[in-house]
């Protein structure tokens, strides 16, 4: 799941370094290769792992954009519904419009690099995760209770959109919200 915010300020170049450290640790931690491509996508980089399966950053040739690709590990492909189920979910969520949403471009399946695993492909949303930020940003002062206040506000518009659509998001967490740019909050979720 993907959840995005913007913050009120830009992230601090100490922040951001050690996030792009925590970023290159997650992808030392996972060896693995990255597969060339998924799909039409061109693979950049692995983004981050967990239960659902495998996100990385991926360019999009044919409408010249990045774009963020989660393959769903085996396990949850055959999983009682299976494949129906998380094109049944990546439907829903294409449905979604909403500015605290993340925007769905594709589901599909990807029969030469993955063997034929799900993906679904999804707006890329660059920046550190609201963990990381309240890592950085204990809670001093009433502004600092207020900062964070906002951006759970966020999270939670975008929830209740994703729950006005029938969608459950099942993994929400403070890793699965990602903070951008500067100015207005904006929170996407994604499942």
């Amino acid at each position: 799941a993907v959840f995005a915010a913007t913050l009120d300020a830009p992230p601090s170049p100490e922040a951001a370094r050690s996030h792009d450290e925590s970023v290159v640790q997650v992808r030392q931690a996972h060896p693995e290769p990255l597969p060339a491509r998924i799909g039409r996508y061109l693979v950049l980089r692995q983004l981050g792992r967990g239960g659902m399966g495998v996100v990385y950053s991926a360019y999009d040739p044919d409408l010249d954009r990045k774009v963020a690709v989660k393959v769903v590990r085996d396990g949850m492909q055959e999983r009682s519904r299976g494949r129906s189920r998380v094109q049944q979910e990546a439907q829903a969520m294409a449905r979604v419009s909403h500015p605290n949403v993340v925007h769905v471009y594709e589901v599909g399946e990807d029969h030469e690099s993955q063997g034929g695993r799900v993906f679904i492909a999804m707006e890329f949303v660059p920046g550190m995760s609201l963990q990381h930020w309240q890592e950085n940003h204990p809670l001093r002062d009433p502004q600092d209770f207020d900062a964070r206040l906002r951006l759970y506000l966020q999270a939670a518009a975008g929830l209740a959109a994703a729950h006005q659509s029938s969608l459950i998001h099942r993994d929400f967490k403070p890793d699965n919200v990602a903070l951008v740019g500067a100015g207005p909050m904006a929170v996407r979720a994604v499942r």
